[in-house]
């Protein structure tokens, strides 16, 4: 017979924002839907500034934060390039020296700088003995210690 075909809700992602809406709007970067059948997108971080959805994509070879629209859940909210967490959990400006913030609230060593944990950063004397990457993990191959200024045990330093 003739009719109206049945009225499905949209897909996480995505919502029908007004009545006899035809078609599912994608949430807009820096919201997100986790439920079928949403007609609001909810905020990320409460509206507070610096936050944003992002994913990890595969950008010319490499692992990269790229701001997504359509996001599913709370889990692609994050501060945005430029930002990371603060020990409250809002989203701040990356001002530290040495460190860059890639994006989703990731903090990432510059080479050249040391940090033991999370954002206790040191310049180190030799820019060689400290590689970079995440905070715990950025001293090069057979370094430790503060600014990775030491050997392992069994090592010494190269002549």
């Amino acid at each position: 017979g003739r009719g109206i075909s049945a009225c499905q809700g949209c897909a996480p992602g995505h919502i029908a924002a007004g009545l006899g809406a035809k078609v599912c709007d994608a949430c807009p970067i820096g919201t997100y839907a986790d439920n079928i059948g949403l007609t609001e997108c909810t905020i990320c971080g409460g509206g507070a500034p610096l936050w944003t959805t992002m994913r990890n994509l595969s950008v010319t070879g490499s692992l990269q934060w790229v701001r997504t629209d359509g996001a599913q859940s709370e889990e692609a909210c994050g501060c945005d390039r430029g930002a990371r967490f603060d020990a409250s959990g809002a989203c701040i400006e990356c001002t530290i020296e040495g460190i860059a913030c890639p994006g989703r609230g990731d903090v990432v060593l510059l080479p050249g700088y040391y940090s033991p944990s999370e954002l206790s950063v040191y310049m180190c004397r030799s820019p060689a003995n400290c590689r970079g990457g995440p905070p715990g993990d950025t001293c090069s191959e057979g370094r430790e210690g503060i600014a990775c200024a030491s050997c392992l045990p069994g090592l010494r330093p190269a002549d």
